[in-house]
């Protein structure tokens, strides 16, 4: 009798870790940019820096994660940063697609069961080029014509919240601003819509002083 007990706790145990095994998921976690990332998930440290980072065998149920962005600064040094620190939910036997798009938020693309299955790799989100343009081209008609700076940099917020902007595009609406103060505050709003941010070291052209390029970096985290 005793013996029978102990051959169905173990049989028990078994069915147990098989099941927990066949409810494994994997989370895939890839940049919208394309530009480097690392990710750090439960308090781990983070993987090695590539565009799309996937982790295998997770179990079901949150999982915090730490998402650092890697970049070029102007002295050609590679540097990262966290722009991500929160929880994703992984569903049982799932494979789990997220995004990070360049505002730093994650966005879920896809969930789908692995079951008995394998399901295609996800198709990457398009890259994100700034505004078009057509749509460039209007938007310095219409700063043109408007004779004050202020009204100017407002103008300039807008059309980037609305569509993004490059680093090059957003230092020729730099060079359209009088005040170097107001360039300042458009390159520091502009910077998370940036569509190339390892290309920002290029709007530091559109300032008269070496203060306010050291207030940009300052506020970039360089």
């Amino acid at each position: 009798m005793r013996t029978l007990i102990i051959l169905t706790m173990l049989a028990l145990i078994s069915l147990k870790t098989y099941a927990l095994s066949m409810a494994a998921s994997n989370l895939v976690i890839s940049s919208a940019d394309n530009s480097f990332i690392s990710v750090a998930i439960n308090n781990s440290a983070p993987v090695a820096p590539s565009t799309q980072i996937n982790f295998t065998n997770l179990m079901p149920g949150n999982h915090r994660v730490k998402i650092f962005r890697h970049y070029m600064n102007p002295g050609g040094h590679w540097k990262s940063k966290m722009v991500y620190n929160g929880f994703v939910n992984v569903p049982p036997a799932s494979e789990v697609v997220y995004s990070i798009n360049f505002y730093n938020q994650l966005m879920l693309i896809a969930s789908n069961p692995i079951w008995g299955w394998n399901p295609p790799p996800p198709t990457p989100p398009a890259p994100v080029f700034g505004m078009t343009p057509q749509t460039f081209n209007q938007l310095i008609i219409s700063i043109s014509s408007t004779p004050f700076d202020n009204t100017r940099l407002n103008i300039a917020k807008q059309a980037i919240m609305s569509n993004g902007a490059t680093s090059q595009q957003i230092l020729e609406l730099m060079g359209m601003l009088t005040f170097e103060s107001n360039r300042l505050d458009l390159a520091k709003f502009a910077y998370r819509y940036a569509a190339d941010p390892n290309n920002y070291f290029m709007v530091n052209n559109g300032f008269t002083f070496n203060s306010s390029i050291n207030e940009l970096k300052r506020f970039i985290g360089f």
